[in-house]
């Protein structure tokens, strides 16, 4: 017999059904349709889930990419890093509910796709009026893939798998300090020793990216071993926690990736130079202070001025790590052994966006040729 409201029973076959109302007829008598279990327990939320998930497809009609792209949102909350769901936010809130948030996910077809990233590529988002770069536009048509297919579990409606083009763009040719350029910026921070121009110089000798050499203490240089461990980074994210919201803070943990956490062998001309600069385990190297550090912006600016005051040519800060690259291959460095100093999982990645011969090293390489004589 079932229990008293449940509608529940255990069958001849040992199997538990459980009955639900599914409509009514013509004469307006209910209709009961059965779902089973194996356990009275199974069969109760088997039908639970059931019911849960019809009353949600009764309502799809009326979800917008908006309620489905917040509640993605909120699920990846608990499943990634800070820095990782404050650029989730971004772009939801920045581009994908800008350009699709009223669209109901049941009028989702290829056009609305093709007209979101044609405007992406011409003038980005109200914001910001600038054509996004393509690398950009990959990575909001990622978010949205996973939307949707956060949507497809969801709801349990049709697939939502839409082709997409990118316009391509013309690549740019990364730059790197030239010998001369190297030369002079070396003297120059050795002449001038301090904890900034001692970031610089870490960085053209290790290709540590600027989080990495921010967040970086004394206790992660190895003495004995002679080595730089990169155990945090530090980034200005979006602060996206109540009243706060939309301000940023800085966020200090470990890489995204576990390959990005390695121990990077130095000279010890470069030990010699940390030791200038006394601080404990705890402390900041860029400080000597264990609350106190110098963020990302701060010493890109520095940087930047410490170009022009040795008549280089401007550069951003990523240069250094590019530069590093260069002279780790023309060194002859092999490329697995470069991309693990990197911290890439990725050695093509690391050929690909890294390294960038120099004249002087495609001239050694023809020289190299042998020669005929006829």
């Amino acid at each position: 017999m079932s229990r008293k409201g449940e509608n529940i029973r255990k069958r001849r076959d040992g199997r538990y059904e459980a009955r639900y109302k599914s409509g009514f007829n013509k004469n307006g008598m209910p209709i009961y349709k059965s779902i089973y279990g194996r356990t009275y327990s199974e069969a109760r939320n088997n039908r639970l889930s059931f019911l849960s998930d019809n009353r949600k497809l009764k309502d799809k009609g009326n979800i917008t990419i908006r309620d489905v792209s917040v509640q993605w949102l909120e699920n990846k909350k608990l499943e990634v890093k800070k820095s990782t769901y404050s650029k989730y936010y971004d772009t939801v809130y920045n581009h994908i509910i800008q350009g699709l948030g009223g669209i109901k996910i049941c009028n989702m077809n290829q056009a609305l796709i093709n007209q979101f990233v044609g405007e992406k590529s011409r003038k980005g988002n109200s914001v910001n009026q600038n054509p996004l770069k393509s690398k950009t536009i990959k990575s909001i048509i990622n978010v949205l893939k996973q939307i949707l297919k956060f949507t497809e579990k969801q709801y349990k409606c049709q697939r939502l798998n839409f082709e997409y083009i990118i316009p391509k763009e013309e690549s740019t040719e990364i730059q790197t300090l030239s010998r001369d350029e190297q030369t002079r910026l070396i003297n120059y921070l050795i002449k001038n020793p301090d904890r900034k121009n001692l970031a610089l110089l870490i960085c053209l000798n290790t290709g540590l990216r600027i989080g990495e050499i921010c967040a970086l203490r004394y206790g992660n240089v190895n003495q004995y071993r002679s080595c730089v461990c990169v155990r945090k980074t530090m980034q200005r994210i979006k602060n996206t926690a109540g009243d706060l919201d939309g301000k940023t803070i800085i966020n200090i943990d470990e890489p995204k990736s576990k390959t990005s956490m390695r121990d990077i062998p130095v000279k010890k001309f470069l030990i010699d130079e940390i030791n200038l600069f006394k601080g404990n385990e705890n402390d900041f190297l860029l400080t000597g202070d264990q609350f106190k550090y110098v963020e990302p912006r701060s010493l890109e600016n520095h940087f930047k001025r410490v170009l022009k005051e040795n008549r280089i040519k401007k550069l951003n800060f990523h240069a250094l790590r590019h530069t590093f690259a260069t002279n780790m291959i023309e060194a002859g460095c092999d490329p697995k052994t470069l991309s693990e100093l990197l911290g890439h999982a990725d050695v093509q990645l690391t050929l690909k966006t890294y390294v960038h011969s120099s004249y002087e090293l495609k001239q050694k390489s023809i020289e190299k040729l042998p020669e005929y004589c006829a």
